[in-house]
């Protein structure tokens, strides 16, 4: 590393947030409706450097389709500053020659020093109250401003709940810390009874060890189908003819596969022949049109799945016609029709008539042809 680099400064360029992360804590704070969560992530989401007034950030969001008027995000505001989300201080303004207003937004009140020093200076003075109601108490002093709880931690009471000091708190929401949950139990108030066991057999030697061992939830659940099966299964999406599966995408899809199949009805892969196989892998790439890759697509397609039905039984082919040097044969010997078959009458009028060669066989006809 050379000197000049080494005496190089280095700092955080300032960038537009893109995005305001709410951790539960502030999600549950108590006091705050789902509006002002909203207006909270807006301010966060606001350039470092950017100022805006109350109606520059109303009309803000107004623009994002919200329902937002000037009393509505005063009253937000209100709400925010309680909970130590917004730090609200007068700050005089040169060009107008009067103090304004003047709020800062925090994503974490831990680090809001106005709300932090009001929860300090309320705890302190309630512990001071307290200490003279119950006289001194034994250990150095040094022993109780250690119990204090310094800023962004848990508040949890150290006092007895009682409705005259808890008003004289002066907490800016309730008495919970900037940071922390916002919903803790009230001092003073009894945990619940644990659950009693549940009843067995009185004739079980140990019941409790009894009653723990035959939860379903502790038993060691079995693969949802044999090896075997998924191997089949993988083995059939690798060797269809219209496209085979690679090794990973077929095994990634077998499982999903043999679930589909059973759910719609179709017999297992080891009981199929040749002909139920063509017809699962033609419904299971029947919707490939378009596709681009089948390897992503695959997984829906198989999800797709119809429901199983019987192939139907091959049609009978139908009955051979009569040779056509038979009707050759019949024709010359029959009186009634003409070579081409068709009868020979002497009404113009009627339509054409096939001749049945009435009272000629094939045999009668070789025989006059003889």
């Amino acid at each position: 590393m050379t000197e000049r680099f080494a005496n190089s400064v280095f700092e955080r360029a300032l960038e537009d947030p893109e995005e305001a992360v709410i951790t539960r804590p502030v999600a549950e704070t108590d006091g705050l409706q789902p509006e002002d969560i909203g207006v909270l992530v807006h301010l966060l989401l606001l350039s470092p450097t950017a100022q805006a007034t109350g109606k520059d950030l109303v009309a803000m969001m107004r623009a994002l389709g919200w329902k937002m008027s000037d009393e509505r995000f005063a009253k937000i505001a209100k709400r925010l500053t309680a909970a130590g989300h917004l730090l609200r201080k007068s700050v005089y303004n040169a060009t107008t020659q009067r103090p304004e207003w003047r709020y800062r937004a925090y994503r974490n009140p831990a680090n809001n020093p106005q709300y932090t020093a009001n929860g300090i200076d309320a705890l302190s003075q309630v512990s001071d109250e307290n200490r003279k109601k119950r006289g001194p108490e034994p250990g150095p002093a040094s022993e109780n401003r250690e119990k204090r709880v310094s800023p962004g931690q848990s508040r949890k009471p150290l006092f007895p709940a009682s409705g005259a000091e808890t008003a004289k708190s002066g907490f800016p929401s309730d008495d919970v810390s900037a940071g922390q949950s916002r919903n803790p139990q009230k001092a003073g108030s009894a945990s619940p009874p644990p659950h009693p066991p549940e009843e067995e057999d009185s004739s079980s030697p140990n019941p409790l060890t009894r009653a723990s061992e035959s939860l379903p939830s502790q038993r060691a659940a079995g693969p949802e189908f044999p090896r075997e099966e998924v191997e089949a299964a993988a083995d059939f999406l690798q060797q269809m003819r219209q496209w085979q599966a690679g090794a990973s995408t077929a095994r990634r899809a077998a499982p999903r596969l043999l679930r589909t199949m059973r759910a719609q009805g179709w017999p297992l892969l080891a009981d199929m022949d040749q002909e139920h196989r063509e017809l699962l892998e033609a419904d299971i790439l029947k919707n490939t049109a378009g596709a681009k890759s089948w390897t992503r697509c695959l997984p829906g397609w198989v999800d797709d799945l119809r429901r199983y039905r019987k192939p139907a039984p091959a049609a009978a082919p139908a009955a051979a016609g009569p040779d056509p040097r038979h009707l050759a044969l019949l024709r010359a010997a029959c009186p009634a029709c003409d070579q081409s078959g068709w009868v020979e009458d002497d009404d113009d009028d009627a339509p054409p008539r096939r001749c049945t060669h009435p009272g000629i066989t094939v045999d009668t006809a070789k025989e006059r042809q003889q």
